[in-house]
Parts: C-alpha cells; sequence; structure tokens
C-alpha cells in the first residue's frame, strides 16, 4: 500500500547510500494477520448487514468523472480548491468539530445523489487498515504490508436536515463503520 511504499523507498535509498535502514522490520506482517484472525467476523458481518439493509442496488452515476465528456455533451473536469478555498474548508471543519475526511465524503454523496437522483448512495471508501489494529498493534504505522482495504459507505442525502447536523450524523456513521473496516470487502458482499 502507498504508506508502506514510502518506507519501503526510505530504506532502499539509505541502504543504497551505505547508511542504516531507518525502519526496522518491526512490527511483523504476522502480527496484523493474527489480529484480524482474533477479530469477530460475525458481529463485523451483522453490522455491515444492518448498515446496508434495504439497499438492493448500485448507486449509477450517468457520467464519467475526469475531463471527460457526458451524456449531455458536457465536459467533466476533476475539481481542484485554491490553498484559499481549503483553508476555508478546514475553518468550516474545525468550526462545526468535523472532519475534512466528513467534509469531502458528505460532498462527494450529494454529487451522487444528484446524478443518480437517488438520496441514498453508497460508494467505496478505502482505509488504512490500521485505525482498531493500532490499539493492540505497537508501532503499526511501521509495519510494512498490504494494509488497506475498501469497504462500503452509505450515505443518506437529507437535503432539508440543518447541514451542520447531517454532517454529524455522517462523522458519527464513518466512526462506528471503524471497528468494522478490517472485514474483507468480499465478505461484506
Amino acid at each position: 500500500d502507498g504508506w508502506s511504499l514510502a518506507m519501503v523507498l526510505q530504506d532502499l535509498i539509505s541502504s543504497y547510500e551505505g547508511g542504516e535502514t531507518i525502519f526496522p522490520p518491526t512490527p511483523k506482517y504476522g502480527e496484523y494477520v493474527e489480529w484480524l484472525q482474533r477479530q469477530d467476523s460475525t458481529a463485523a458481518e451483522e453490522y455491515w448487514r444492518r448498515r446496508l439493509k434495504g439497499f438492493d442496488s448500485p448507486t449509477i452515476v450517468p457520467y464519467a468523472i475526469g475531463g471527460i465528456v457526458g451524456e449531455d455533451g458536457c465536459n467533466i473536469d476533476l475539481l481542484y480548491f485554491s490553498e484559499k478555498e481549503t483553508a476555508e474548508l478546514v475553518k468550516y471543519a474545525r468550526k462545526n468539530n468535523v472532519t475534512m475526511h466528513t467534509l469531502l465524503q458528505a460532498a462527494w454523496a450529494v454529487v451522487l445523489a444528484t446524478y443518480s437522483r437517488e438520496d441514498d448512495v453508497v460508494f467505496g471508501t478505502t482505509s488504512t487498515g490500521r485505525t482498531e489494529a493500532s490499539y493492540e498493534i505497537s508501532n503499526l504505522e511501521k509495519m510494512v504490508g498490504l494494509l488497506i482495504n475498501t469497504t462500503p459507505t452509505r450515505i443518506v442525502v437529507r437535503r432539508h436536515q440543518p447541514v451542520v447536523e447531517w454532517l454529524k450524523e455522517v462523522q458519527r456513521r464513518q466512526i462506528e463503520a471503524q471497528q468494522y473496516e478490517w472485514l474483507p470487502l468480499t465478505q461484506i458482499q
């Protein structure tokens, strides 16, 4: 994963230059595998079953994203924020006690809801895999290995609910899902 790649490259460069390795091979990836095996997959499956109950079909977006022309002939470009715009978003998030992650996921949910014409949307979110496990495995941030996982994020866009109240609900659900983000997507499906 990207987290590990940076450590491996730093180690490689340091070794190449005749220096010491920066990241000792601890903890071992096997510790993470053992941690995964100790998790209650039944409880995790129950959580995901409850979280996704009633959602029967994928969120369909009738447009291509990334500078490609959509079905209606409009050009769809990637969205970039200036430093000033980013600072304003960070300020808004702090003022309202939500994370930037919450703001971005909520914004993406609104985009998907708008284009799919469905207020209840699901999309994939990739996690580092280091959240829950980090409480039990010391120095997990130094582990080299594929720990990432993608899990479904379900957000109901509540257009008539006050925005900050809705954002806090989105964030609460993100935090709730973190304890089960280790379950493989194939099992969730």
